[in-house]
């Protein structure tokens, strides 16, 4: 699925949660399970007021570390914190309240009936083959070709902890992404450099929050971050103390 074929999807979603649940698949970068946990609280914006982030507070871990799901944090465009906040405030919800009080083959089911009338009306029968995992290799896609983020970026935002597990999630090889790809090997093998933590606890846990760093459109691979001077072994999550760039779609401007 492109881009353009992912905007005109959510608009055809059987209710306006079914729409928001398919957004934060396709804008976020949200495994369908982790968008029964998501709730208005779960939403932060950084001091300048441009940008807005989503915890993904009980996110998928394979390692079996994380008591209740993995920690992380991904952006999140203006107009969807914006529909949320919308939503739980014309309907008088408490902020702490999951958005999507369904099962995840509920979800799934939204996407499927979502797709089915995108193809009826606009007459694109590749619709119909659309399913939750494909919002999210579009997110991917999107963020490594279009807008040439770092796969560690990518990574970080997505909660893969290797490339080996974005990979899947990439449509066809193109000239683009075997840039990235080669750019990923190199990285692999750079030595790795040290930031400064302002995280209090330990990246994964649902305590407290480390603060991250918003990323706009980044030219160049970050090394690896650490955490109070030791080396982390995941990029799932990344210091909000170093400057990159976000895609503009995911920022204030205009």
């Amino acid at each position: 699925m492109h881009r353009e074929e992912y905007r005109h999807l959510p608009r055809y979603a059987p209710s306006t949660k079914a729409e928001l649940a398919i957004r934060l698949m396709g804008d976020c970068g949200l495994r369908v399970a982790e968008t029964l946990s998501v709730s208005y609280d779960d939403t932060d914006r950084s001091q300048d007021g441009k940008h807005y982030f989503l915890a993904v507070t009980e996110g998928k871990d394979t390692t079996g570390e994380f008591e209740g799901g993995k920690y992380r944090e991904t952006w999140l465009t203006p107009d969807l914190e914006r529909d949320l906040y919308r939503y739980y405030d014309e309907r008088g919800l408490d902020q702490s309240e999951p958005l999507i009080d369904r099962e995840k083959r509920t979800v799934q089911w939204w996407v499927e009936q979502a797709a089915e009338r995108a193809a009826e009306e606009t007459g694109d029968d590749d619709y119909r083959k659309v399913s939750t995992h494909d919002l999210r290799r579009c997110w991917a896609n999107y963020l490594l070709v279009e807008e040439s983020t770092s796969p560690r970026i990518v990574m970080a935002l997505g909660g893969w902890n290797s490339y080996d597990a974005i990979e899947p999630y990439l449509a066809a090889p193109t000239e683009s992404i075997g840039d990235v790809c080669c750019l990923w090997v190199q990285l692999l093998h750079a030595p790795c450099s040290r930031h400064r933590s302002t995280g209090s606890v330990n990246p994964g846990t649902r305590r407290e929050r480390p603060r991250l760093v918003h990323p706009r459109r980044a030219r160049t691979l970050l090394p690896v971050v650490t955490v109070r001077g030791q080396r982390s072994s995941s990029p799932g999550w990344r210091l909000r103390n170093t400057a990159t760039t976000a895609p503009r779609h995911c920022t204030g401007a205009a």
